[in-house]
């Protein structure tokens, strides 16, 4: 009998045991996750790994900025590279993925923006045209030059116009056979002018914006501007692109 008594005393024991055990680790399954934030610029070609500016709220007094800062890195082990008090307020530092959104989360934050690899600026100086010293300068006078800092390597543009010029030396080996829209040659080569005016201020080395490596398509749409002069008058002219369009009978 007095075995008995303990058996079941043990039992009892262990199925409290076991409810406690199933109790804690089904709240430890259901805890929240900590909140997450958006990380700005993150996984662009130039991104910088586990490099991230935090801008702070505005709320948040200049004076306080750095106390503000250490506060925030210290609770991921981080330590902060610089802080800024001018422009905006915030910090940099170096962190993980995660420490970084988990920051992008918090409410003193305005947002996080992955630090970004960039290149120096080339100029170009005199400028062949106006338009090129003009985009590149808000205030005036124009300074005769053109700084850029891309030449667009990663970008295809594409004409709609009356062709491209295929063999101008300004295109290098760039230009990529479009669709031809008037005779169905489906080389889009141009016999007016303008589509190579246009091809060449979007991409030209010497008056394009995107300079050396952009590649375009081109193609022909305006039936009118394929008309040619009879062979007499183009017999007549230096160029054989000099613009002649046929007026459009009324």
């Amino acid at each position: 009998m007095g075995n008995s008594r303990k058996l079941r005393r043990s039992l009892n024991a262990g199925v409290v045991a076991a409810g406690v055990t199933g109790l804690v680790a089904a709240g430890l399954g259901t805890a929240a996750a900590a909140p997450e934030g958006k990380i700005l610029s993150a996984d662009t070609p130039n991104a910088v790994d586990g490099s991230y500016i935090v801008v702070l709220n505005d709320s948040l007094n200049a004076s306080a900025v750095a106390s503000k800062a250490s506060e925030l890195a210290g609770k991921f082990g981080a330590d902060v590279s610089s802080t800024y008090n001018t422009v905006l307020d915030g910090f940099s530092l170096e962190v993980s993925e995660a420490a970084a959104k988990r920051l992008a989360a918090n409410p003193a934050v305005d947002y996080v923006v992955q630090n970004q690899r960039v290149q120096a600026a080339e100029t170009q100086s005199p400028t062949p045209s106006w338009g090129l010293d003009r985009i590149d300068q808000a205030e005036l006078p124009l300074d005769d030059s053109y700084t850029y800092n891309t030449t667009a390597d990663n970008v295809t543009a594409y004409i709609i116009d009356t062709g491209v010029d295929l063999a101008h030396e300004d295109f290098g080996d760039r230009v990529q056979p479009g669709a031809d829209f008037v005779d169905g040659g489906g080389d889009g080569d141009d016999q007016q002018g303008h589509g190579t005016h246009v091809a060449g201020t979007v991409a030209g080395s010497e008056y394009g914006v995107a300079k050396a490596r952009a590649s375009f398509r081109c193609g022909c749409s305006t039936p009118t501007a394929r008309a040619r002069p009879p062979a007499s008058s183009r017999a007549s002219t230096s160029s054989p692109r000099t613009p002649r369009v046929r007026p459009s009978p009324t």
